[in-house]
């Protein structure tokens, strides 16, 4: 499901990047997700900025598991239908600072997971172009 009902028409960032960041998110939501069931990407403005998320209804992180879900190379299946490397969370968590955002989970048992990806109205690292 995509809902973009109070998405901007646009923002600043790297297409290719941000293409990657779904791409992670909507994969491990996949991964996750029960058979049959919905995954939502949603996109809305901000007041500094605009935010993306994917929710599944996947069985949700321990809390354990939260405080290394975005280091690089440790793979878990958790629950999950395919194992990987280990570097989705991480990569999205990367690139979404590097275009001077944040990272947030919301998640619980039975209530499954929420990436949110917040970004700026302008990447940290843009220098304005001179006059």
């Amino acid at each position: 499901k995509i809902d973009a009902a109070t998405a901007p028409k646009t923002f600043h960032g790297d297409e290719t990047r941000i293409r990657q960041i779904l791409y992670n998110l909507l994969s491990n939501a996949a991964n996750y997700a029960p058979e049959a069931s919905t995954i939502t990407l949603a996109c809305r403005s901000l007041a500094e900025g605009v935010e993306f998320s994917v929710h599944d209804d996947g069985p949700g992180m321990p809390p354990d598991l939260l405080d290394s879900v975005f280091r690089r190379f440790e793979p878990r299946t958790n629950g999950g239908r395919r194992r990987g490397a280990g570097l989705g969370l991480s990569i999205v968590k990367s690139f979404v600072e590097l275009h001077g955002g944040s990272v947030r989970i919301e998640t619980g048992k039975d209530r499954g997971t929420t990436v949110i990806c917040a970004f700026p109205d302008t990447p940290s690292g843009i220098r304005a172009a001179a006059e």
